[in-house]
C-alpha cells in the first residue's frame, strides 16, 4: 500500500450551475467601474448644481433691491455686508449693493465689491482703483460678488492692498441684481464703474480721495476705455489720474469680422445678441441668427463663460453649427452699432496689455487701436506679452499694472511709446 495520497477527484458542478472563467469576472468587473465614472461624474456635478442653487437662493435677498430705493441718486450706497470666507492680504472685503443708471437716467441698481487696506489711511485719504472685470457670463452665479470664487483673476489685490488704494469693483448693472444688462454698451459700464467709486466713498472705514485709477480685462478693457472718455463730464468730482486696459475688446467691428463664425460666435456673442436690441431697436437678430442660435442664444447667455465655451467649441467643430447664418457687420445696422460702441481714444495717460498669443482679443485688432489712438495724439504706453493666454493677460501684467499706475500717482511723468510699431501687423481689413 502506497503512502502517497491519491489526488482528490474534482467535486461535481451543482446541477444548474456553471464554472465562470476569470476573465469574464474581470471583464464584468471592468465594465462596472466604467460604467461608475459617468455616474460618479453625474452625481458631482448634480452636487455641485445643488450647492450653487443654494448658495445663489441665500444671497438673493442681498441683492434685491428695496422698493422704494432709499435714493434715485446715482452712486448712492444701498447696503453692504462683509465677505465671509475671502481672504484680502493686508485688507477686506464688503460686498455692496449700490444705485446707477443706464441710458438717459434710467435708474438701475448694481452689485459690486470693495476692497479696504487694513492699514492706516493716510492724511488726504486713499486713492481708488475701479476694477472692472472681463466676461463672465450673465447667470447670477457667474457674477463676480456671487460666485464662489470672487477674487478671481485678481492675483494683484494683494499689491494694491500695500499700496493703500482702495479697490471698487462692480459687477455691472443686470447681472445678478435685475435686468435688463448692458454688455459693451460703453457708457453704461462707465456709469457702474463710476458709480461704484461713489459707493465705495460711503462705506465707513474706505477714507477716499477723489484720486482715481481704472484697470480692466477684456470686456473690463472696454469698460476701463470707456470710463476714461466718461469720468470728466459723469463724475467731474474725481480726477482720473491713470489707466490701464488688458486684452481689451476696444475695436468691436474686427473682432466680430473676424470671430463671427468661430467658437466665440457661440461663447460671447450671446451676450450682444440678448442686450444690445434694448439700446438699438433697429438690430433684426433673425436676419443674423440661425434657427439653433435663436433657439439656443438666451440660455447660453445665461451661462456662465467655461461653461459657454465649450459648447461653443463642440457645436462649432465638432457639429459644425453656426450662431450666426452671416457675418453681422454686413448688416448696416450692426455695423454701425458696433462702430459706436467701439473704445475712443484715452485722453488720460493709459497702459493697454495685449498678448501676441489671444484667440479671443485678437491681437492685430489691438493694435489697430494702439495705431489710431497714437496718431489721435492719445498719451499710450502698450505693452505686449507672448505666450499668454487671453485669460492670463491681466493676471501676469498685473503686478506691472499696479507699479505703473503707482508711478502715475507719485507723478512720474509716462513716457508714451507710440513710435514703436506694435509686433503684430494692425488689422486693415
Amino acid at each position: 500500500m502506497s503512502d502517497t495520497l491519491a489526488p482528490e477527484p474534482a467535486p461535481t458542478p451543482a446541477p444548474g450551475r456553471r464554472k465562470v472563467h476569470p476573465g469574464r469576472i474581470l471583464a464584468v468587473l471592468v465594465a462596472l467601474a466604467l460604467l461608475a465614472v459617468p455616474v460618479a461624474v453625474f452625481l458631482k456635478v448634480e452636487a455641485g448644481e445643488r450647492a450653487t442653487a443654494q448658495r445663489q437662493a441665500a444671497l438673493d435677498p442681498f441683492y434685491t433691491p428695496p422698493s422704494p430705493l432709499p435714493s434715485e441718486q446715482p452712486g448712492t450706497l444701498i447696503r453692504s455686508e462683509v465677505m465671509d470666507g475671502v481672504k484680502v492680504p493686508g485688507g477686506t472685503a464688503r460686498r455692496i449693493l449700490y444705485v446707477t443708471e443706464q441710458g438717459e437716467g434710467d435708474v438701475r441698481v448694481s452689485g459690486g465689491m470693495v476692497f479696504t487696506p487694513t492699514s492706516p489711511a493716510p492724511p488726504g485719504g486713499r486713492p481708488v482703483l475701479a476694477w472692472a472685470h472681463g466676461t463672465l457670463g450673465q447667470g447670477d452665479a457667474c457674477v463676480p460678488s456671487r460666485s464662489a470664487n470672487p477674487l478671481g483673476d485678481l492675483d494683484w489685490i494683494g499689491q494694491a492692498m500695500s499700496y493703500g488704494w482702495v479697490v471698487a469693483a462692480t459687477d455691472y448693472a443686470g447681472l445678478g441684481t435685475p435686468g435688463p444688462a448692458a454688455y459693451l454698451i460703453g457708457t453704461d459700464e462707465a456709469k457702474d464703474v463710476l458709480n461704484s467709486v461713489r459707493a465705495a466713498a460711503q462705506l465707513e472705514g474706505t477714507q477716499t480721495s477723489k484720486r482715481l485709477l481704472v484697470f480692466g480685462h477684456s470686456q473690463g478693457g472696454h469698460s476701463a476705455l470707456w470710463t476714461v472718455d466718461q469720468t470728466a463730464s459723469y463724475a467731474p468730482e474725481l480726477e482720473l489720474v491713470a489707466a490701464s486696459a488688458a486684452a481689451p475688446a476696444a475695436e468691436l467691428d474686427p473682432l466680430v469680422k473676424l470671430q463671427w463664425d468661430q467658437v466665440l460666435g457661440w461663447a460671447i456673442a450671446p451676450d450682444v445678441v440678448v442686450d444690445w436690441p434694448a439700446v438699438y431697436p433697429d438690430l433684426d437678430t433673425d436676419a443674423v441668427l440661425t434657427g439653433v442660435g435663436r433657439k439656443n442664444v438666451a440660455r447660453i447667455a445665461e451661462l456662465c463663460i467655461k461653461d459657454a465655451a465649450i459648447e461653443g467649441l463642440v457645436r462649432n467643430k465638432l457639429f459644425k453649427q453656426q450662431m450666426f447664418t452671416k457675418d453681422p457687420t454686413t448688416v448696416p445696422a450692426w455695423a454701425q452699432a458696433l462702430d459706436a460702441q467701439s473704445a475712443p481714444a484715452p485722453k488720460v495717460p493709459t497702459l493697454v496689455l495685449q498678448s501676441e498669443s489671444d484667440n479671443v482679443i485678437l491681437p492685430q485688432t489691438t493694435s489697430r487701436f494702439l495705431v489710431d489712438s497714437c496718431a489721435a495724439g492719445a498719451p499710450l504706453s502698450q505693452m505686449w506679452i507672448d505666450g499668454v493666454t487671453h485669460m492670463q493677460t491681466a493676471v501676469v501684467g498685473g503686478p506691472t499694472v499696479m507699479m505703473w499706475l503707482r508711478q502715475r500717482l507719485e507723478g512720474v511723468p509716462t513716457v508714451p511709446n507710440c513710435a514703436i510699431p506694435p509686433p503684430v501687423a494692425p488689422y486693415a481689413g
